[in-house]
């Protein structure tokens, strides 16, 4: 076996003092096997390549209209750079003709990284063992066996002796094992996808190893690992091995994911070049894969590497005071928290004003937000019949995401308010929103709760605010937060108004949202009779921007798991479970690094203080000023059907305050992409009548009929 470094002999040292206090180890005939089987695999399962560089070209398999078929294109380039001490570098770069900037950056040093552009986000992740070594060698194979040569056997291993004398490894229960217990983000996957194919959906951590061993070889056959939800992942080394510094290396792999709802397979092509085992090509394929990739290696240049290439970018410092311009009738607010933080929001009064005028204050949805909202958006017009292809081709804009809130309200002699949550700032050049992930992930809706509150008492001070006609609109979670601040400080409140409303618990919101609300967004756009079943003649007939991104880019087939030729709920929500199961194990076991980049940037401590709290209508119910509801009927986001439980419990008790708005083919933000194509020509009917709602609610127009609008 390789000479250890002293850190790493004192990482084992540690692995080991957990397996004693673990009390136990393996049999005695089962750990001289494995030493053995440790000893002869060493060159691939403890790879020790010198620093190196090398770049990956990836295709992908996409759909050519013109000729129906799927032909092999240039997808992106990934070069890599590895270092000394587990430093590390890796780049993603789209290719013409979408090639415009970095698509992706990570740095690692020393065992910590760093994502550093797309999203422009801080995010340190720690660089455990088996994406070391996939970065080092160029692979993305990773199996537990990885894990076992580094923390050694766990000691519920068992040997057998098949009829062909096969041996064959055994360990169950290793969710148990303290070790991986206790280090989630070290367990064993076949996906750092990323790497090659810039994407993946990693199996689940495995729960039970088989392992088929030539005893005359020592090398393995296949490995099959099951998951805690029973899906099967099968590594099988194929032909002949290859020789790397006189031990035997794996020359082809496949790894199939074993699951009838999320199939794939994965084919590895290995080499030795310069002394070192690399991936030569992968090809990835599976039938409800959104798309198709293969990846081959270009160039390998193994030499000294410029350790600059490895420093981390300083962690985000925000601006001390948010970028914006300032138009007529417009100021920034400053107040200071509860807890002692200062705070900015933009406030908007209509520039014409002689006196105090009603305001509304806007509570918005989850994760970072800012005053203004800045977006970078393709600039495609209002024409939604253009191409995937020609949408990455198209200029982009800058807009921000409350200019139609502002324009809008100022219009109708109503002011606007909005701030910048804690942690987050604009800036004036890219990335335009800046997120302090350390500030930010203390925010939880009671935190939240309390700046919104101290934001308006500062409103109510500004001159020009008629402090006894304030409208709290809320958006998803605002929905939450609007009805909670109108109890807390009612003064002044003239209404609560919420869009996107969410009504459940954020236990049953995420596991809706990643089960049902897909398909609702798919059926905005496809399921044209609305019977549940998208043909391929509804998928056709849509425009061809929804085509080339409603289904995540691909053809309506490459979801149909059932492969009856029809995309249904099912086959959406089969698609989805992945992703679910994941992020409510990520919740459970509070892995804070998978929720911030999978979950807008939220943390565990906001799910869980919100994990089982009851309806929102609760809280709405013991409200007796004006309250409306403004709701699209495929909102993907939001259930739809909580809207109309919550007009109910109103029915039931005698109220009458509560207004409803429910609008067909409208999604979570009631349409807002038609306002972004027209950039501002066109407003959304439900961004217009939530507004008139607002308008005669405050008495600065007469006072729309109350009624409940319903689809036809």
């Amino acid at each position: 076996m390789r000479r250890l470094q002293p850190t790493v002999v004192l990482a084992c040292a540690l692995a080991s003092l957990m397996l004693i206090t673990d009390c136990s180890r393996p049999p005695a005939d089962v750990e001289q096997f494995w030493k053995q089987f440790a000893e002869a695999n060493a060159a691939w399962l403890e790879p020790t390549p010198p620093p190196c560089e090398y770049r990956v070209l990836v295709q992908q398999q996409d759909h050519d209209a013109a000729t129906g078929t799927y032909p092999w294109k240039d997808y992106e380039q990934v070069d890599t750079w590895c270092g000394a001490d587990r430093s590390a570098r890796w780049m993603n770069c789209p290719l013409p003709p979408r090639r415009a900037a970095l698509k992706s950056e990570y740095r690692y040093h020393a065992g910590q990284g760093q994502r550093v552009s797309i999203p422009p986000e801080t995010r340190l992740i720690p660089l455990q063992l088996p994406e070391w070594m996939s970065i080092r060698t160029g692979t993305t194979l990773l199996t537990s066996l990885h894990l076992f040569a580094e923390w050694g056997l766990p000691p519920q291993a068992t040997l057998a002796t098949e009829a062909d004398g096969t041996r064959v490894l055994r360990v169950a229960d290793l969710l148990r094992h303290p070790r991986w217990r206790k280090e989630p983000a070290t367990q064993p996957t076949y996906a750092p996808l990323h790497l090659v194919f810039g994407s993946g959906m990693p199996p689940g951590a495995p729960d039970a190893v088989e392992a088929e061993i030539e005893p005359s070889t020592m090398r393995p056959r296949c490995l099959r690992e099951r998951d805690s939800q029973g899906v099967v992942t099968e590594v099988v080394f194929e032909g002949e091995w290859l020789m790397c510094a006189g031990r035997p290396v794996p020359a082809r792999v496949r790894v199939r994911r074993l699951d009838d709802n999320y199939p794939s397979d994965v084919h590895y092509q290995f080499q030795v070049r310069e002394g070192c085992w690399v991936l030569e090509s992968a090809e990835l394929t599976g039938p409800t894969w959104s798309l198709c990739y293969r990846a081959k290696l270009e160039e390998f240049t193994v030499g000294p590497v410029d350790e600059s290439l490895f420093v981390l970018p300083t962690d985000v410092v925000l601006p001390e005071h948010s970028y914006t311009e300032l138009g007529p009738g417009q100021r920034i607010v400053t107040f200071t928290t509860a807890d002692g933080l200062s705070l900015e929001g933009k406030l908007s009064l209509p520039p014409e004003a002689t006196g105090p005028v009603p305001v509304v204050m806007l509570l918005p949805g989850a994760g970072p937000w800012t005053f203004d909202r800045p977006l970078e958006v393709p600039d495609v017009g209002e024409n939604l019949d253009v191409s995937a292809t020609e949408v990455a081709l198209a200029g982009k804009r800058i807009v921000r995401y409350c200019d139609i809130h502002v324009d809008q309200l100022t219009r109708r002699g109503v002011g606007f308010f909005c701030t910048n949550k804690r942690g987050c700032a604009i800036a004036a050049e890219k990335p335009f929103e800046r997120v302090n992930r350390a500030v930010f992930s203390k925010t939880t809706l009671n935190v939240l709760l309390d700046d919104y509150a101290a934001a308006l008492r500062a409103l109510r001070q500004e001159e020009g605010v008629d402090a006894n006609r304030i409208v709290l609109l809320g958006g998803s979670e605002g929905t939450i937060l609007a009805p909670r601040l109108a109890l807390r400080a009612p003064d002044g409140i003239t209404a609560v108004v919420m869009f996107g409303y969410a009504q459940d618990n954020f236990k049953d919101t995420i596991t809706w949202q990643m089960s049902v609300g897909p398909w609702r967004n798919v059926a905005r756009f496809f399921d044209a009779n609305e019977d549940d079943v998208v043909t391929t003649e509804e998928f056709n007939a849509a425009p061809e921007l929804a085509r080339s991104f409603g289904l995540g880019g691909s053809g309506l087939d490459a979801l149909d798991a059932d492969r009856d030729g029809r995309l249904t709920p099912a086959d959406l929500a089969a698609r989805t479970k992945p992703s679910l199961d994941a992020t409510l194990r990520a919740v459970r076991g509070r892995d804070e690094d998978y929720l911030w980049a999978n979950l807008l940037n939220l943390n565990s401590t906001y799910l869980r203080e919100e994990w089982d709290r009851g309806p929102n209508q609760e809280t709405l119910l013991k409200l007796d000023l004006p309250l409306a509801i403004f709701h699209g009927q495929h909102d993907g986001t939001c259930r739809v059907e909580g809207v109309r439980e919550t007009a109910e419990a109103f029915r039931r008790a005698g109220k009458t305050n509560l207004n409803v708005h429910i609008y067909p083919r409208t999604n979570h933000d009631l349409n807002y992409g038609e306002y972004l194509r027209s950039a501002g020509r066109t407003v959304p009917r439900p961004f217009v009548e939530m507004f008139d709602y607002i308008a005669g609610v405050t008495g600065v127009a007469a006072a729309p009929e109350p009624e409940t609008h319903e689809p036809q």
